[in-house]
């Protein structure tokens, strides 16, 4: 199941929420900047706890498609910012078409 996480920007946020899911039981099969997955589906009471863990730290889970693909283009921008050669930094912009590619969504 997927599940989409707003205001992770780093690996520290990788570690909290990744915490957050162990300790509520969860088997998460892949974590990365704004989105889990875990190995089950999980029952709305579930999320439900794990949203009010994530709340307490600074994240929250999205359902929203519409805020989904915004925090999906903030989370690819940040990536972007944080992990680009130094080459790329120095331009300071981000390609729309790589945007666009790594959401996989067109407009």
């Amino acid at each position: 199941m997927d599940i989409y996480i707003k205001n992770m920007v780093c690996n520290r946020c990788i570690m909290v929420v990744s915490q957050i899911f162990d300790h509520a039981g969860m088997e998460v099969e892949s974590i990365q900047l704004g989105k889990v997955k875990t190995k089950q589906e999980i029952e709305q009471y579930q999320l439900e706890h794990v949203n009010l863990q994530l709340k307490k730290v600074g994240f929250e889970i999205i359902n929203d498609s519409k805020r989904r693909l915004i925090e999906n283009i903030k989370t690819i921008s940040i990536d972007y910012v944080y992990n680009s050669t130094e080459e790329r930094k120095v331009n300071h912009r981000i390609n729309t078409t790589m945007v666009v590619a790594k959401i996989d969504f067109t407009y």
